[in-house]
Order: structure tokens, then C-alpha cells, then sequence
């Protein structure tokens, strides 16, 4: 049985020590700048970004992975032996990536005259550290002789256990790229609204609006209302430039709930250009 080798996108928000432990190889988006493109690999960080955006008044534009940049790295597995597991973004967030990555693997695999069922494509249904987490569990089972298929059957059992949440201080930046109205961007700041976001079956929905300076435990404490059905086997505090307030979430759900493998990630500019400066999100996979 041919050993299988994991893939996601940056998206993902692993940090970068873990993925590569583990042996996840991880395909950078890019973050645009005009004509200039810089990849999502660690290179720009999220403070000279948003030094960018508040410059010049304008936000850094993505460029998904490209169905060429998937068969380049599909063909180099392959060659050397493996199969493929492939987990990404969310297709109602970004449909063009499971479908780059769908159509690659349709072509290198018909080049080389091999089974199309040697690379296998899943949408994680899931945003951020929603996807990191499910492409651990890839790699865990691949790392202990799994087949492709005993892979993908796992993971996608666990799709719909995979809590991902997310609150924002502002709607600044979805005002930015046009995912919220200018009139819900001047009302949520007026009120000082700071929305609460949840996957739900691949869609981010809104589950509350709160207010106020002390927003993020008023986040923690909705979500965390279900802490007994959680999974303590891992859960990621994911957040934007508020490494001290995700450190005191961490802190918590170690005291308040003997939750040990608690990681701390700063989320990737690919992210943070929707999400903006103040984020804090909490993934884990319940039982």
C-alpha cells in the first residue's frame, strides 16, 4: 500500500513548525499589492498589511492556488510514490479552490495514465483552523499507514463534528471587500456592533452581535456553553494581532476546563485582510 501525503492550502492557519512536523505540505495563496504579488507563506506579516491598507486606503486583493500550481505539486508526489489527500477552503468561501484542485487532479492523473482515485479532493466545509484541524487528522492516520481511502472516509465523518467560530472587533474590512454594506459598516460602528460568525455546513453565518470592550469573553462564554461535548484532544485559538487576549483564552479553557493542547495561531494575511485587526476565533472538533 502506497503511503499518502497531505496537502492544504494557507488558509488553513497551521503554524508553519506543526504542518511541517507532521509532514503537511501547505500551498501559499498570494496577497496582491497592486502589480506585486507576495505569497502567504509567512513572508508578509499582518502588521505591515494593515500599515498597507491604512496608507494607502486601499485592501491587498488574494490569488487563490491555481489549477497549475496544483498539478505541479500533485506530479511531484506522485512521482515520487505516493497518493494524495488534498483538504481546502470551504467551497461557498472560495469555490474556485476545490475546483482548481479537482481539475488538476483530473489531468495529471489522465498525463500519467494512472487512477484518478489516487488523489483525493475534500472540501473541508470549513474556514481557518477549521481546515487545520481536519488536515491534522489526515495526517496522523497517514503517518501511521492509511490508506487514501481509510483518510478520506475519516475525514469526511468529521466534517460536520468541526466547530469554527469567529469575532470580529470591527466590520471594517468586510466593508473593504465587499462582503457587508457600507450602511451595516457605519451602523456597526456607531453601536460599536462586534459580530460573532459560525460555519455552518461550509457557509460562515451570523450567530450574534456583541458590544463592548470585553466582546471576546462574551464570545467565549457563547461558545463554550457546550465545553462538555467538546473533543479535548486538540483546539486552536486563532486570532489578529491580540496574542495577548488569545494567550488569556488559552488560559481559561486550561483552568476552566483542563483543555491541555490548546494552540496559539496568528492567523494568515490571507485571512486577516477579511477579518481584521481584533479577531479571535476558536476551533476544536466535538465528540
Amino acid at each position: 500500500m502506497r503511503n499518502v501525503k497531505v496537502i492544504t492550502e494557507s488558509t488553513a492557519d497551521l503554524p508553519k513548525e506543526m504542518a511541517e512536523s507532521r509532514g503537511i505540505e501547505v500551498i501559499p495563496l498570494h496577497i496582491l499589492f497592486g502589480e506585486k504579488s507576495c505569497p502567504d507563506d509567512g513572508c508578509l506579516k499582518n502588521e505591515e498589511m494593515f500599515e498597507y491598507v491604512e496608507k494607502t486606503g486601499t485592501m491587498p486583493g488574494t490569488a487563490l492556488v491555481t489549477q497549475g500550481r496544483f498539478e505541479k505539486v500533485f506530479e511531484k508526489w506522485l512521482n515520487e510514490g505516493y497518493d494524495i489527500f488534498f483538504i481546502g477552503m470551504s467551497n461557498s468561501k472560495s469555490e474556485i479552490t476545490v475546483q482548481n484542485a479537482v481539475a488538476a487532479a483530473l489531468a495529471v492523473t489522465t498525463a500519467a495514465n494512472i487512477e484518478r482515485a489516487r488523489i483525493s479532493v475534500v472540501d473541508s466545509l470549513s474556514y481557518s483552523c477549521g481546515i487545520g484541524l481536519l488536515a491534522l487528522e489526515a495526517a496522523e492516520l497517514a503517518g501511521r499507514g492509511a490508506s487514501l481511502k481509510e483518510i478520506t472516509q475519516h475525514v469526511l465523518a468529521l466534517r460536520s463534528k468541526v466547530h469554527a467560530s469567529f469575532v470580529f472587533d470591527t466590520v471594517k474590512y468586510y466593508h473593504m471587500i465587499g462582503m457587508v454594506s457600507k450602511f451595516i459598516t457605519l451602523v456597526g460602528n456607531a453601536v460599536d456592533v462586534k459580530p460573532m460568525l459560525v460555519m455552518k455546513s461550509g457557509t460562515l453565518v451570523d450567530a450574534a452581535n456583541l458590544t463592548g470592550k470585553d466582546y471576546i469573553n462574551k464570545y467565549y462564554e457563547r461558545v463554550m456553553k457546550d465545553a462538555k461535548n467538546i473533543d479535548p484532544k486538540r483546539i486552536f485559538v486563532s486570532h489578529c494581532l491580540i496574542a495577548d487576549s488569545a494567550e488569556e483564552i488559552k488560559e481559561r479553557l486550561a483552568g476552566e476546563y483542563g483543555f491541555e493542547n490548546v494552540i496559539i495561531t496568528n492567523v494568515s494575511p490571507a485571512n486577516a485582510r477579511n477579518n481584521g485587526p481584533g479577531m479571535l476565533g476558536l476551533s476544536f472538533i466535538y465528540k
